[in-house]
C-alpha cells in the first residue's frame, strides 16, 4: 500500500494547546452541537492558535490529528 504525501508528513509533535483545541472544535461541532462554544472556538480561539503557533507556517495536516477527533472524515475534511 503506499502513503499519500499527507501521512508521510506526520513525523512531529503537535502542541498540547492544538490537540486540546482540535478536541474541542470537533466535540462543539459533532458530539455536543454547542453553537455558542463553537462560535467562540472558531471566532477567537483559533485566531490565538493561528497567531501563536502557525503564523509562520501551515497548520498540521489532517492525518497528524486524526485520533483527536476520532478519524471523523467530515470534521477532516472541513479541517483541510
Amino acid at each position: 500500500m503506499v502513503q499519500s504525501s499527507e501521512e508521510n508528513k506526520v513525523d512531529f509533535v503537535i502542541p498540547a494547546a492544538i490537540k486540546d483545541f482540535v478536541f474541542d472544535l470537533y466535540e462543539a461541532m459533532f458530539r455536543s452541537l454547542r453553537v455558542e462554544e463553537l462560535s467562540q472556538l472558531y471566532e477567537v480561539k483559533l485566531k490565538e492558535i493561528t497567531d501563536k503557533f502557525f503564523a509562520q507556517t501551515p497548520w498540521p495536516v489532517g492525518a497528524s490529528i486524526a485520533v483527536d477527533c476520532q478519524n471523523n472524515e467530515g470534521f477532516l475534511l472541513i479541517y483541510r
